[in-house]
């Protein structure tokens, strides 16, 4: 389990990842306005929950299992794109305040050109600096390293041996089969950190996301139930997730 506190203008709210249970004692989190539960067991308290669905490859899997159980065309693009060695494909160090701007320079500039939703850069970066944030970054092998073609960042939960896959970017229209190949070196390293699960980070349950859900599943990996959940312990807590349902969703 993870556990993050932000402090927001008059609020303390505190999110929490990969929890056993989604009930929610005041008395585990004091002086707190707001819990924000992510990806929580959602057997306690199936009627006051939302739904997150994911796909999580098993990571105590030989490795030759591993590949094995990947889509026949999948392997066929990942083994092709690594012969030629144009590509290097590593992990940032948890020291590496320069390649971790870097990497989320790319990522920024990537949700931007997409219109999705702008990166929490606050957040990441306290997750950085509490070492449950993991980033790894590919590069042409023939080309200057410090020139990132694609970007993966993992939330890593040494409690539950999960890394779970918060966002990815690549050079998609040049480098068609690098992220392929991205993702397969991330489940190899993730595995090698002693870890059970590599955790693809959602897919969709109104078909929003198919290309994207499809390509994770091609990984060979099993459908994972949870639940994300959202309460208010204080009265202005409680008054603002009103507001916030009202007005911004």
């Amino acid at each position: 389990m993870i556990r993050l506190t932000q402090k927001k203008i008059f609020f303390k709210i505190v999110e929490e990842y990969f929890s056993d249970t989604c009930y929610i004692s005041r008395n585990k989190y004091p002086n707190t306005d707001i819990v924000k539960l992510v990806q929580c067991n959602h057997k306690v308290l199936p009627d006051c929950i939302k739904n997150f669905s994911t796909i999580t490859v098993d990571l105590l899997l030989p490795e030759e299992e591993l590949f094995s159980n990947i889509n026949k065309k999948l392997r066929y693009d990942i083994r092709r794109v690594s012969r030629n060695n144009a590509y290097s494909i590593f992990f940032i160090d948890d020291n590496d305040a320069k390649g971790y701007d870097k990497a989320i320079k790319l990522l920024s500039h990537f949700l931007r050109k997409r219109n999705l939703s702008s990166l929490n850069l606050t957040k990441i970066k306290k997750m950085w600096k509490t070492g449950v944030l993991k980033i790894s970054v590919s590069c042409s092998s023939y080309q200057d390293e410090s020139i990132f073609l694609g970007v993966h960042i993992y939330l890593i939960d040494e409690e539950s041996l999960r890394g779970r896959l918060l966002y990815s970017c690549s050079s998609f229209e040049d480098h068609p089969n690098l992220n392929k190949l991205h993702h397969w070196k991330d489940i190899l390293f993730l595995k090698g950190l002693g870890l059970d699960k590599y955790d693809f980070g959602g897919i969709s349950t109104d078909g929003s996301t198919d290309s994207i859900d499809k390509f994770k599943m091609k990984f060979g990996g099993k459908l994972e139930q949870s639940c994300n959940k959202i309460i208010g312990l204080t009265i202005k807590g409680r008054l603002a997730l009103i507001v916030y349902r009202l007005f911004f969703r």
